[in-house]
């Protein structure tokens, strides 16, 4: 069979599809035309200025995607709320750190059914390593920043490392501010835990592609990594 033939043909289609609706979206005008223009680009006031997008998640819980960013300058964090009916993004809420702010995780660490937010900074840009910090939300506003004892060698995944349904952390970690190692942060209760050194892992490296999957059917996360060594 001619597998190249027939991945040709696909985007050719879904190509069409999209000139076909194009024409239709045009041609409604009025209270029938939909909130999201398709030529939403070429007008500025759909875009957010001064932003960044770091994370995604339903921060007020009204089934709507939010957005996470941070400013150009990299010391602010910024929330903006999405909904149904208006194609534009407005600011809920903005807080500031001490620091350049690098990445973001947005997930319920503590267990409230409400979205916090692990943020990756540098209090110094020359520094080792990446301090990290969570800000516990309330869907309404962000908490004070509370900084991790430790650093990370990069942005760490999330997952339910112990089927206790609550959010880990699962990255490069270090504890004594210069090696990094494996290890699983436990963040519930909005405490400070211990880090839990992974034994006989090999490193991560940035390189790799890491999911989330039961492998083994006991309804806990397990972790399938595909990563580079170090020659």
């Amino acid at each position: 069979m001619n597998y190249e033939k027939k991945f040709r043909i696909l985007p050719n289609s879904i190509v069409n599809g999209k000139n076909d609706l194009t024409k239709n979206v045009i041609d409604i005008t009025g209270d029938e035309k939909p909130v999201f223009d398709i030529n939403f680009g070429k007008h500025k006031k759909y875009s957010i200025d001064d932003c960044i997008p770091l994370a995604f998640g339903d921060f007020n819980a009204d089934k709507v995607i939010d957005i996470f960013c941070r400013n150009t300058k990299g010391d602010r964090i910024r929330i903006m709320l999405n909904d149904d009916r208006s194609p534009t993004s407005k600011e809920q809420f903005n807080i500031n750190i001490t620091g350049i702010i690098y990445d973001a995780l947005a997930a319920d660490f503590n267990g409230d059914s409400k979205l916090d937010l692990f943020v990756l900074y540098k209090e110094k840009f020359d520094q080792i390593g990446y301090n990290g910090g969570i800000f516990w939300g309330d869907r309404i506003k962000l908490n004070v920043l509370q900084p991790l004892d430790y650093l990370f060698e990069s942005i760490p995944t999330t997952l339910d490392a112990n089927g206790d349904s609550y959010v880990e952390l699962l990255g490069m970690i270090s504890t004594d501010k210069k090696n990094f190692k494996p290890a699983c942060v436990y963040l519930k209760n909005n405490t400070r835990s211990t880090v839990e050194i992974l034994p006989n892992i090999d490193n991560f490296r940035p390189s790799s592609t890491q999911a989330s999957v039961d492998l083994n059917h006991d309804l806990v996360a397990g972790k399938y990594i595909n990563y580079c060594l170090l020659n």
